[in-house]
């Protein structure tokens, strides 16, 4: 599959924003408003409230006690970021709000690269829908979470990448990862194929504003200790996490439906671990170096971080409307794309909505099982399939 040329005019463009428009206005009719489906993903709650308890807080406070505050996952310098931004003036909360929607428009940015992928416009409106339609993606901003900022950093590093920017990519993939650390896991993809300028771009950016800025600011010693005690939060959450139905972590699902007990979770954990190492073996051994094999292997490094995240809240699958619309564009006429389709169907509010409420859409782990069949469709696309477009030898590179 070659990407044919797409040439977008303004009328591409103004289409696009009357299809989002007129696609959220119908949402907020058949839901009795968007403010009533974002409250109803998850338990009654403040508006943003882990904006309201844990990111603002943080920021406050950073320069007064350089200490993460219970429930604060996240580095010093998403902290001291938040400290500058809460400076503008604007209240607080309206520019959170404002933040989030610009994150949700930029996530809607990659569709028109999906599009340029497969050779059909057509794809941008498919993949527009994917996302406006996707329940992590107003789980997100019930909690006014960062997932969405994340994976918007993600998909532009990969983008970068494969259009030989390394350093660049690895640069914005370290912005993602001084949000919240799981990201790096992408690193894994360039090491694998001795890829090492995105490594080093990641190592640089994230010395810089990781470390060296909050050391000169807060003092190096505070600062490592601030990363200290973060890690320990998140190993404090192991336990709690279990029984929250929200996790959907690979093991806390499996033992859920199984009925299994706490103690099986290590044996469980396994699976998934084995799982994660079989991919990573097998795209070590791969030799092929195609531009569609470089997509494949890094959207299966994001469909594989439930296996490895603890936590795995709904609002991490953000992810999910781009891997599967990403799995579809790389085949498109291959019969496996209806387990990628059937993924976007359950990640979407028109599943969440035949449930009974958050709780049983949560305990069944849907988001779980759509992750898996986009995984699962990455896993079974044949190797003379997703070869099809091959690494521009020239590309340029920084």
């Amino acid at each position: 599959m070659n990407p044919a040329k797409i040439c977008w005019t303004r009328r591409d463009m103004a289409l696009t924003v009357f299809f989002c428009l007129a696609l959220v206005s119908l949402l907020h009719q058949v839901c009795g408003g968007l403010d009533k489906l974002v409250a109803s993903t998850d338990r009654p709650a403040k508006v943003f409230e882990d904006f309201q308890a844990y990111y603002y807080p943080a920021s406050q406070f950073i320069f007064k006690n350089a200490k993460p505050l219970g429930g604060y996952f996240y580095t010093p310098a998403f902290a001291i970021f938040l400290h500058d931004l809460m400076w503008s003036g604007l209240d607080p909360l309206l520019l959170w709000q404002v933040l989030q929607v610009a994150w949700v428009i930029m996530l809607l940015l990659p569709g028109y690269y999906l599009a340029v992928l497969a050779g059909r416009k057509s794809y941008l409106y498919w993949y527009l829908s994917a996302v406006l339609l996707s329940f992590p993606v107003y789980h997100n901003c019930k909690w006014g979470q960062v997932s969405v900022l994340i994976a918007v950093l993600t998909i532009f590093s990969l983008v970068a990448a494969e259009k030989g920017h390394k350093f660049l990519a690895g640069s914005v993939l370290a912005l993602a990862a001084l949000i919240k650390y799981y990201p790096a896991f992408l690193l894994a993809g360039f090491l694998l194929k001795k890829d090492y300028r995105p490594v080093v771009g990641f190592a640089a950016t994230s010395l810089v504003l990781g470390l060296i800025l909050p050391g000169m600011l807060l003092g190096f010693a505070p600062t490592i200790d601030f990363y200290r005690l973060s890690l320990a939060e998140m190993d404090y959450a192991i336990d709690w996490v279990a029984a929250d139905a929200n996790s959907q972590y690979f093991a806390h699902v499996v033992l859920r439906l199984a009925g299994l007990g706490h103690d099986m979770k290590g044996l469980v954990s396994l699976v998934g671990l084995i799982l994660t190492a079989v991919v990573l073996l097998r795209m070590f051994l791969r030799k092929n170096l195609s531009a569609t094999l470089f997509w494949q292997d890094m959207a299966k490094l994001l469909l594989l971080m439930p296996m490895l995240i603890n936590t795995s809240w709904p609002h991490y699958f953000v992810w999910l409307p781009f891997c599967g619309m990403l799995a579809i564009s790389l085949a498109p006429h291959n019969q496996l794309r209806l387990l990628s389709v059937a993924a976007l169907l359950l990640q979407s509010v028109a599943c969440f909505l035949v449930f009974p409420g958050w709780q049983e859409y949560a305990f069944s782990g849907i988001l779980l099982f759509a992750n898996l069949l986009i995984l699962a469709h990455l896993l079974l696309l044949p190797e003379e399939v997703s070869a099809e477009i091959p690494v521009k030898p020239n590309t340029p590179r920084l």
